[in-house]
């Protein structure tokens, strides 16, 4: 068996102190001579040297370890089926992995569990996805844990920061970008008034109203957000009297294109259809879905390399990060050539 590189080795390969390795190790390599920094690092991949994770955490007294944990319900397939969750998570574990940290990633039912997730795991670091109770953020602070919270806003508590989406102005471009197709009867697939939702509604809303069009009580939808709520509600939708539809939520139009797809309702021919988050599934489906795109892969990168910095104190503000976004065209949205 092939003997195990220490930290004697590569100080005696790199003619320095064991101190001086350690440093490099541990990222404490500040006061360290560049060229000598180099030498030791060079050495270090020469001899394929692998770090004793177990002895860093006892070094440094972190875990190495962050957290992902979202509020789901029980039985709900939510997080599984929704591939924002899964781009989501890319991103963070990329940023993660590259700085010598893992990701663990739990789906607590609403609040149940989450302060033994936690605990038990000696966690450096948590990112909440969604919404969750007031509660659940004060007593993260009691814990005085670093908190990222994505797509809730959340400034009362001082050991949290926020990576929130510009909703509002996503459900603008979606009012807006129909009403340049033409289309003038325009209905809505929302999911419950709070939070992202409510945002993008209002955003939609209002965008109408800049152009002179009235979203009409009638053509309102509300269901879950879910691949299952586009479904529940896709004949319902197909009844409606409009030509477009805004669908807050990507998943949620996956469904109603299913449904109108095998009842032959022809998608944008009878009925145009633009989603909210861009996410990869969009190009794959036909027709290719037009979406507002918020970048959920970057958004995943910028929790965690926000994360990072909590975690070693190098930024103690509570500036949030403010996603942008931008309309992605396919072949969803059909457009109405105006009357002479």
């Amino acid at each position: 068996m092939k003997k195990r590189v220490t930290i004697r080795d590569i100080a005696k390969a790199s003619g320095v102190s064991i101190s001086s390795v350690s440093n490099v190790i541990n990222g404490k390599d500040n006061k360290l001579n560049p060229a000598t920094k180099e030498r030791i690092v060079a050495v270090m991949k020469e001899l394929k040297y692998e770090p004793d994770f177990t002895a860093q955490c006892l070094s440094s007294g972190k875990s190495r370890l962050i957290g992902i944990i979202m509020p789901i319900s029980e039985g709900s397939k939510n997080v599984k089926e929704n591939p924002f969750y899964f781009e989501f998570m890319l991103g963070v574990e990329s940023v993660a992995t590259n700085a010598g940290y893992d990701v663990l990633i739990s789906g607590i039912v609403r609040e149940k569990g989450y302060r033994d997730f936690i605990l038990r795991r000696n966690l450096d670091g948590i990112i909440l996805v969604g919404r969750f109770d007031e509660h659940v953020y004060s007593e993260l602070e009691e814990i005085g844990i670093p908190v990222i919270s994505v797509d809730h806003d959340q400034r009362e508590i001082t050991n949290c920061q926020n990576i929130l989406t510009d909703n509002y102005a996503g459900g603008v471009s979606a009012a807006n970008w129909l009403v340049e197709k033409g289309h003038k009867k325009i209905g809505i697939v929302t999911g419950p008034m709070i939070g992202i939702c409510k945002d993008r509604f209002e955003g939609f809303r209002d965008g109408l109203a800049g152009k002179g069009i009235e979203l009409k009580k009638e053509n309102i939808i509300m269901t879950e957000v879910s691949y299952n709520g586009g479904i529940s509600i896709a004949e319902q939708t197909a009844a409606l009297d409009v030509t477009a539809v805004f669908v807050v939520a990507d998943i949620m139009a996956f469904g109603v294109m299913n449904i109108l797809s095998k009842k032959g309702i022809k998608v944008p021919e009878k009925l145009s259809i633009i989603g909210f988050d861009n996410v990869v599934t969009c190009m794959f489906i036909t027709p290719g879905l037009t979406t507002i795109s918020q970048n959920v892969l970057e958004k995943g990168k910028n929790a965690a390399a926000r994360m990072l910095k909590r975690i070693s104190r190098d930024d103690l503000e509570q500036s949030d990060i403010i996603m942008p976004v931008e309309v992605i065209e396919r072949e969803s949205v059909k457009e109405i050539k105006k009357k002479l």
